[in-house]
């Protein structure tokens, strides 16, 4: 038998690198191929050290060019600068990375770890593949093609045949338990994935004008329980469940396997060794059918290109499985993105266009292998530990939109919430984790958070000023408008009432006049004022909201304050050649020096 072993390791933030690296994963077992598929932080590092490991790494860019968080250790391991420059001599390594091409950063994790692992004595035959979601097809663009080199190198190293794989594999089975007690978690223990809180919900307002074009809520949970505490700054953490009208959509699907919603289950890897199972399969979260259909499968999500690999092999109807097999076709990837993600169509749909295909499904084994797992949602805490004690409060935009099917499309996060009654006495499973800004609350602060990107702000402000009694606090926010969303207006005019020196908000409002205003127009008006604060008191400069044009605004309008001020650091203005380059780099260091932060999402 062949000894050589390829270990797959995903860094994934949202699901999609880890479908690619299980996708690989399950084509190596068809081809009998010794292989393992995890998180970079689930394995040993010391692994990639013994013989005849082959490694493929796939990861994706979070943030302003972060690491997923499940990447992160790893990551601090091989940057640590004690590390042996041969620690990987004789590695054989390939990278897919997946990223946005609308993002400055754009695959910056893959192109880092590729470089990284090089430095440290690994080889790669072939070049890096960076996947853009805004090809045409999607990640599938620079994907397919990078595979077809890969299978072709890997096949230099195994003896398989790419034309004759083995059937169809399972990665889970179900264990069915005789009728065991269900007994609820009573851990004492800081509250996480595995044992979280169950928070009960006692708001749901709307916090938009009614005739506003989005409809944004104001939550609030009640979380009096020393298993939940948090700091200004910290994201709360959510595991949202499936909607009753998809799950009876489901049910109505397969209505031939007569589920009990109440037989209890159990989630097993059928690979122990090989396949790494989720948090999300954990036995203390799925107890049941009924757990499984509710909480686990992600049904309101866009099927990615594993799901009908998956779904044209179970399939026995002629016409179906053609149907299936042309969308994998490379000539049939237009179609694909035209059934699928040009219009955003759910798993359910498609389940639904093709009804013979789900009556080859005989049991449910086949669709936890079929239908990904729906993953936590993170929040910034809108809310103050010391203003609001043990109560937490999110600032949440609903998502919803049109595409060309009738059906409006719904995040399964944002509209699940939207739709839950504080009077039904709803919990919903949480926990804490550490948000991105590392400040001292002592210091200045200017803060820069357009939309629900106020959310954090209001946290570290309410902390500043009722805790600690301290001023210099700025606050750049924009809206659309003064009276559809200016968030907590009413809160902020009574806080400069009562202490007028405490807090400065400049709100800019995009829409209320002919010519637009930005946040960053604000900003220039006030050069110097944010010149001092930056150079002279050392203030903190946050940045939270979305991450596609704002934050690249917000920094070249530092950069423009740079420059307006140059004079003032003894720069000749009339090189402006030598000024322009000054800022550029006045604005890196800061935030290298962790005095610029940023915190977003798309």
């Amino acid at each position: 038998m062949n000894a050589k072993k390829v270990i797959i390791l995903y860094g994934s933030q949202t699901g999609n690198s880890q479908d690619i690296a299980e996708r690989i994963w399950r084509r190596t077992k068809t081809l009998n191929v010794n292989s393992l598929v995890t998180s970079f932080d689930q394995y040993d590092l010391n692994g990639l050290l013994e013989k005849d490991i082959i490694l493929l790494c796939v990861c994706s860019t979070t943030g302003q060019g972060d690491v997923p968080d499940n990447m992160t250790k790893f990551w601090k391991k091989i940057m640590r600068k004690n590390i042996p420059e041969n620690l990987l001599e004789g590695l054989e390594f390939f990278t897919i990375g997946l990223g946005d091409s609308t993002y400055e950063k754009f695959n910056f994790t893959a192109k880092k770890l590729h470089k990284r692992l090089i430095q440290l004595g690994a080889s790669s035959p072939i070049e890096v593949c960076l996947c853009d979601e805004q090809h045409p097809n999607g990640i599938e663009g620079a994907f397919s093609k990078w595979m077809q080199s890969f299978w072709k190198t890997l096949g230099n190293f195994f003896n398989f045949n790419l034309e004759k794989p083995k059937s169809y594999i399972h990665k889970f089975r179900l264990e069915y338990p005789n009728n065991e007690k269900i007994t609820k978690l009573t851990s004492t223990q800081p509250a996480n994935e595995i044992e979280p809180f169950y928070a009960k919900l006692l708001r749901n307002d709307r916090a938009t004008d009614q005739d506003h074009w989005q409809n944004v809520r104001l939550l609030e949970f009640d979380c009096n329980t020393e298993r939940v505490k948090y700091e200004p700054g910290d994201v709360l953490v959510m595991r949202p469940s499936n909607t009753a009208q998809n799950v009876q959509k489901f049910l109505d699907t397969f209505q031939h396997l007569n589920l009990d919603l109440n037989q209890q289950i159990r989630i097993v890897s059928n690979y122990p060794n090989e396949f790494e199972l989720d948090n999300e399969t954990n036995e203390n979260l799925i107890k049941t059918v009924g757990d499984l259909i509710y909480n686990y499968f992600d049904l309101n999500s866009v099927p990615k290109q594993s799901f009908f690999e998956n779904f044209s092999q179970i399939s026995q109807n002629e016409l179906e499985k053609e149907k299936l097999e042309e969308f994998l076709s490379a000539e049939g990837q237009e179609d694909l993105f035209n059934y699928i993600y040009r219009p955003r169509r759910t798993i359910v749909e498609v389940f639904f266009d093709f009804p013979n295909t789900c009556k080859s499904i005989t049991d449910l084994e086949t669709l936890v292998d079929l239908i990904p797992a729906i993953k936590p949602r993170s929040f910034s805490i809108a809310s103050s530990p010391h203003v609001h004690q043990d109560k937490i409060q999110l600032l949440v935009a609903v998502v919803e939109y049109k595409t060309r099917l009738y059906e409006t499309r719904k995040g399964t996060c944002s509209y699940w919430l939207s739709k839950l009654n504080p009077k039904e006495e709803t919990k919903i499973p949480i926990w804490i984790k550490k948000g991105s800004f590392m400040i001292d609350l002592k210091k200045p602060l200017v803060c820069i958070g357009p939309g629900t990107g106020v959310a954090p702000f209001r946290s570290i402000i309410n902390e500043r000023i009722f805790k600690y009694g301290l001023a210099h606090n700025h606050l750049y926010f924009g809206c659309r408008s003064k009276n559809k969303d200016f968030y907590f207006e009413d809160e902020w005019k009574l806080i400069m009432n009562s202490y007028p020196d405490r807090l400065h908000l400049h709100p800019a409002f995009s829409r209320d006049q002919d010519e637009k205003i930005y946040v960053q127009d604000l900003m220039l008006l006030n050069s110097d004022v944010i010149f001092d604060l930056i150079h002279n008191q050392k203030s903190f400069i946050l940045i939270a909201g979305n991450s596609k044009r704002m934050p690249e605004d917000v920094l070249a309008t530092l950069e423009k304050i740079i420059k307006n001020n140059a004079h003032k650091l003894g720069l000749n203005e009339t090189d402006q050649e030598k000024i322009e380059e000054f800022a550029k780099k006045y604005v890196l260091t800061l935030g290298i020096s962790n005095q610029l932060q940023m915190e977003t999402w798309s």
